[in-house]
């Protein structure tokens, strides 16, 4: 209406009614945005925020916000990794922001479930993003954030964090379903020139490689690693890991590979990307064997 309100109502097959409020509301800076609501007659209710384009390439662009950004997806603390009710390992997103201030993601949850969403960047550094799973059954939902007031002359790449919540309907390999919080911690990524390590620093000649969590023991397995210029991962001898085949995309950053785990006689594939100057997260999923669920494990690459 000429107040920027609505309200629209619907009936659910239940025969429930919901009632979806919204206000067209416009910041102090020009920004627009809708905020509202969505309940029932019982008092359920949840809240509903959504950011209009506030960037334009031409003659507002985010130029201080463009970039290629890699975004770990961790389970947050108290969440126990590597139990069977929930995957292991970390997933990733790489983002892709342009200079219109708009971000699109795509990614890998530890389950195998591929990602993609984008949103536009608020003037605030607010990303609300929503990621429909498993036909509609489940979703990834949270927020990333970024304070554009830090940016400066000596602080000139921008890191995002946020939340979200990850939900997951009963299915055999997880019979329960489970709710999950998941944080995200996210860098601008910046390949490293072939005379350096795909880390960064000529220093870095080699590299722990660790994979736990799922069916592999709770110590976990690791194996020495060295890159080349291209990425190709050369393996030390008496590595734990069986059979380890790795790489990294020098202009991507990320890593593929496989391996055999303990008890299995066929690689399985690992994948991840380097999350951070010295961090890299991924997964595998590692079938399961008799009386243990299948489930993913955790891969990991310490830089010292």
């Amino acid at each position: 209406d000429k107040d920027g309100l609505s309200r629209i109502s619907a009936v659910r097959n239940d025969g429930r009614v919901l009632y979806l409020d919204l206000s067209l509301e416009r910041s102090n800076i020009g920004a627009t945005y809708v905020e509202g609501t969505l309940a029932d007659v019982n008092g359920n209710e949840v809240q509903l925020r959504a950011n209009a384009p506030f960037f334009i390439a031409s003659t507002l662009p985010a130029n201080h916000l463009a970039g290629r950004y890699h975004i770990a997806l961790s389970p947050a603390a108290g969440i126990t990794e590597g139990a069977l009710a929930t995957p292991a390992g970390t997933g990733f997103l790489v983002g892709l922001v342009t200079t219109a201030g708009k971000m699109t993601l795509t990614g890998k949850k530890t389950d195998g479930t591929a990602l993609t969403a984008s949103a536009n960047i608020g003037p605030d550094g607010e990303v609300l993003l929503y990621f429909p799973m498993y036909a509609g059954a489940g979703s990834l939902t949270g927020r990333l954030f970024t304070d554009v007031s830090q940016f400066n002359i000596e602080n000139p790449a921008p890191a995002f964090t946020g939340q979200f919540n990850w939900r997951r309907p009963p299915v055999p390999l997880y019979p329960s379903g489970f709710t999950s919080v998941i944080l995200a911690s996210t860098q601008l990524y910046l390949p490293k020139a072939t005379t350096l390590s795909p880390f960064g620093g000529d220093a870095v000649n080699s590299v722990e490689v660790r994979i736990a969590g799922g069916h592999i023991a709770a110590a976990g397995l690791a194996s020495r690693v060295r890159f080349t210029p291209a990425g190709l991962g050369v393996v030390d001898a008496g590595g734990q890991i069986n059979t380890l085949k790795i790489s990294i995309a020098r202009a991507t950053g990320a890593i593929t590979g496989t391996f055999i785990p303990p008890g299995k006689t066929k690689a399985e594939p690992i994948q991840g990307l380097i999350a951070t100057p010295t961090t890299t997260v991924g997964y595998s999923l590692v079938p399961g064997v008799p009386g243990i669920l299948p489930s993913s494990v955790i891969l990991s690459v310490l830089i010292p």
